[in-house]
């Protein structure tokens, strides 16, 4: 359970600030962003969430939506391309004192506009920022007053989406995805092996939690995100092309990784990477390299590559 100041995660508003018994928020996020540092607030495609009641709501929202512009915005819509510039430019001027009070009105008849957005992250992202200019209000005016001015804050953003969040990997899926959909399959398994590096079994035995949070289904069904993992790995070895895996310099010291499963595979994969010279013991007999991905999943659902050993 989390304290906070104010919330509309989920679409569940949590109101702390007129005092009072404070009300729990049943979520569960980080209050702190690299494990020292607390998070003062936080801001998201399902809401806002205040830890500090001293945050400049008003600068964090101008901020967030003019790296939402200039940074992710894929600009093949023109709901999505338009829409976040009207918006980013309308918060621009309120907090900077250049707005007016209409502001506020466009920054709300922009989020219907923008559900007419070819994908949800613009969508989406107009849903923190109508909460932030319907429940802090009173911040937006005082700016619009010239009563105040921004406070120096320390932002960071991070793409990611509910399907990554689900992802036990944290796989970036809308990045891998796009590159399929543009035909660069060597980029798209680049992006998946910054995270695990065995698309190939993934692709195949994943239980696929990613797929439950697909914002596709609010359309019509989830995208099939586990299957264009597997076909970006069956392209590659079907054209017999190996991974571009260029490793760091060779370290002074040696890694030992006891068993030979996913996770020790993966564990001698990334150390391997940043040089470090690996030796991994496993008990099962030469060849069932693997662990469970090679003696414990059936052929029809994992089948053996040429060698006969897990692919």
């Amino acid at each position: 359970m989390s304290q906070v100041v104010f919330s509309s995660w989920g679409r569940n508003v949590i109101d702390n600030r007129g005092g009072g018994e404070a009300k729990e928020a049943g979520f569960r996020l980080p209050v702190a962003y690299d494990g020292e540092r607390p998070l003062r607030a936080f801001m998201g495609w399902d809401g806002l969430i205040v830890f500090d009641k001293d945050t400049d709501v008003p600068a964090m929202v101008a901020e967030y939506m003019k790296r939402v512009q200039t940074l992710y915005c894929c600009g093949k819509c023109t709901p999505g391309k338009k829409g976040t510039r009207v918006l980013m430019d309308a918060l621009s001027a309120i907090v900077e004192g250049r707005g007016k009070e209409a502001d506020l009105a466009t920054i709300e008849d922009l989020t219907e506009l923008l559900k007419n957005c070819k994908c949800t992250l613009c969508q989406s992202a107009t849903i923190p920022v109508l909460d932030a200019v319907q429940h802090y209000r009173a911040d937006f005016l005082a700016y619009l007053n010239g009563g105040r001015k921004p406070a120096q804050g320390n932002y960071i953003d991070k793409l990611t989406a509910p399907c990554m969040d689900k992802c036990p990997a944290h796989i970036d899926i809308p990045a891998y995805i796009e590159a399929i959909k543009e035909y660069q399959f060597g980029h798209s398994l680049s992006v998946i092996r910054d995270y695990m590096p065995l698309p190939s079994v993934c692709g195949r035995v994943c239980p696929h939690p990613c797929e439950t949070a697909c914002r596709r289904k609010n359309v019509d069904e989830p995208i099939s995100i586990m299957v264009l993992k597997r076909s970006a790995s069956d392209y590659e070895w079907k054209h017999k092309q190996e991974p571009p895996m260029q490793p760091k310099p060779r370290q002074n010291k040696k890694v030992a990784v006891v068993g030979a499963g996913p996770a020790g595979l993966a564990a001698a994969y990334y150390l391997a990477l940043e040089g470090y010279p690996v030796t991994i013991y496993e008990a099962l007999p030469e060849g069932f390299g693997g662990g469970m991905i090679a003696v414990g999943i059936p052929p029809y659902r994992q089948p053996p590559n040429p060698s006969g050993s897990a692919s």
